[in-house]
């Protein structure tokens, strides 16, 4: 890894520590079991050393989001610089109109009190009609009367073995109508596949990268019988007890969760 780590150096213009390789080669054997080392500690200290290249390129986002806000700044200088500064009250500028209301309520006669100007400044299209009293009073929609209760059934009695000791059991049903039922008709539950014996289960969250087996192979214990990958890493599914793949309810490159059902084997 040293004598990689070299090469590295040159091609990406980084520095490779040696806490590096030595991270490399421990997280790949922890969590890519799928390959082999050293192929897969130098597969991952070239993707390290690329992304750290790629950054010192890169604006960081601490001084890219400055820039902006500095750019936002700058362009409401502009815009405010181009408006006139308010020198008054903007109430100031509105046109006096309750000298006008006041006398036009006079002379249509409608102004008894102070009240009446503000009615009539308020609504002045309906205020006239309603201080001299020509509208009517708009009916009320009737009220209808809440439905009477229904009257609560009669009770039921029934008679409760319970090992072999009888209970007398009164039932009251809360509302509507009480029905019985024979429970030794009513179908059984089906079981969930994943219930089911031999069933393999997804260990995590990710995509389907291969399937090791297909329906009717015979497999070990602990062999692997699938690779999942997420966030880039690759994790084997083992086979949890010998047996033969009766069904595969998954298939590649799809994607699936947690506690999903993968397989039956047994």
């Amino acid at each position: 890894m040293r004598a990689v780590a070299t090469m590295m150096e040159n091609h990406h213009k980084v520095q490779v520590l040696d806490e590096a390789l030595e991270a490399s080669v421990k997280l790949s054997h922890r969590y890519i079991p799928a390959r082999q080392l050293p192929d897969k500690s130098v597969s991952l200290l070239d993707t390290a050393c690329a992304r750290v290249a790629i950054s010192q390129f890169a604006v960081p986002a601490e001084v890219d989001d400055s820039r902006k806000r500095i750019a936002a700044l700058e362009t409401e200088l502009k815009i405010i610089g181009k408006e006139k500064p308010i020198e008054g009250r903007p109430a100031d500028l509105i046109k006096p109109q309750l000298k006008d209301l006041k006398k036009e309520a006079q002379r249509l006669g409608i102004l008894k009190k102070e009240e009446d100007l503000i009615t009539y400044a308020l609504n002045p299209n309906v205020a006239p009609k309603f201080l001299r009293g020509e509208l009517k009073e708009e009916a009320l929609p009737a009220v209808k009367p809440d439905p009477a209760p229904v009257p609560a059934p009669s009770r039921t009695e029934f008679q409760v073995d319970v090992d072999g000791e009888l209970f007398n059991v009164r039932i009251y049903p809360v509302s509507g109508t009480l029905s019985i039922k024979d429970i030794s008709t009513i179908p059984a539950e089906k079981t969930s596949p994943k219930d089911q014996k031999g069933a393999v289960l997804s260990p995590m969250q990710g995509m389907v990268l291969r399937l090791l087996v297909k329906p009717g192979d015979k497999v070990e214990k602990g062999k692997p019988v699938a690779v999942l990958e997420a966030m880039k890493m690759e994790m084997s599914v083992e086979s949890p007890h010998a047996g033969q793949v009766r069904e595969i309810f998954v298939f590649e490159s799809e994607m699936i969760n947690a506690g999903d059902l993968l397989m039956i084997i047994h």
